[in-house]
This record gives C-alpha cells, sequence and structure tokens, in this order.
C-alpha cells in the first residue's frame, strides 16, 4: 500500500480552522483539520454515555463509530478533475474537467445557529490567494 502524498500547501477555513483545504502534486483534498477531529474524539471518549454495557451505552458507542467515519472522511479530486481554481468576490471557484463528485467542496457549509457560510468563502484572501497561485504552478507542471 502507497504512503498518501505530502501536501505541499494547506490552508484553514477562517471559522476556528475547522476546515483544511490541501493541495498535493496529485490532488487536492478538504476535510476536517486535525485539530477538529482531534477535539471531536476526546469529547466522544470522555462522554459518559460511552461507558457501560446498557442499550444507551450500546447506542452510543454505534453513533460513535458512525461519527468517527465521517469525521475522517475528505473529498478528493485529482489534479486532472480540476481545469482551474480561482479566487473571484471573495470565494475559491473551482472548474471541474467533468462532472462533480457526489460530495464536492461547493456542498461544504460552516458555521451555525442558522448562519451557514461555503466554506469556499471562508478562507482568508491571501491564504486562498496562495492556493490559487500553487494550484496554478501544481497544473502547470502536471500538464508539462
Amino acid at each position: 500500500m502507497s504512503q498518501p502524498e505530502s501536501p505541499i500547501l494547506t490552508i484553514y477555513a477562517a471559522e476556528e480552522d475547522a476546515i483544511a483545504l490541501s493541495l498535493s502534486e496529485a490532488m487536492v483534498s478538504m476535510r476536517l483539520s486535525e485539530k477538529i477531529v482531534n477535539q471531536a474524539r476526546e469529547e466522544m471518549r470522555n462522554d459518559p454515555d460511552m461507558q457501560g454495557n446498557g442499550l444507551i451505552n450500546k447506542f452510543a458507542r454505534f453513533i460513535a463509530h458512525a461519527a468517527e467515519k465521517l469525521i475522517s472522511t475528505s473529498i478528493d479530486y485529482t489534479i486532472a478533475e480540476i481545469a482551474n481554481v480561482s479566487y473571484t468576490d471573495g470565494a475559491l471557484v473551482f472548474t471541474y474537467t467533468g462532472k462533480k463528485h457526489a460530495l464536492s467542496f461547493e456542498d461544504i457549509t460552516i458555521g451555525d445557529h442558522g448562519d451557514k457560510t461555503p466554506v469556499l468563502r471562508a478562507f482568508p484572501p491571501e491564504s486562498a490567494r496562495a492556493f490559487v497561485e500553487k494550484f496554478q504552478e501544481v497544473k502547470a507542471h502536471a500538464s508539462a
């Protein structure tokens, strides 16, 4: 089994650095940041409902197992699947070479209490511009 490629650049959404967008020579990936994943795992581990053998405890462990899969999920596109990335009107904009995946970067929002922001608008401008610039370099190298 091959090792995943190390990111060239990772940027974080402004709200608590909850979402990481990473670029490698072969892939663009979006996932929950390690900080948030570790925080969620710690909360699940310390939840009193996770202890014991009762029905509620078993149900809590089942939910925690499902949550673990969810928080470990990433959205991945190969460099070849992305035609271009730009930063327009305060948002990262991905143009795909074909059909978007079932779950795409555009589907992700952050915030709570009814105040949802598309994650592609949540990256600091300087980070987003750096991501676009580095993507252009990687894409040009991949096309050469």
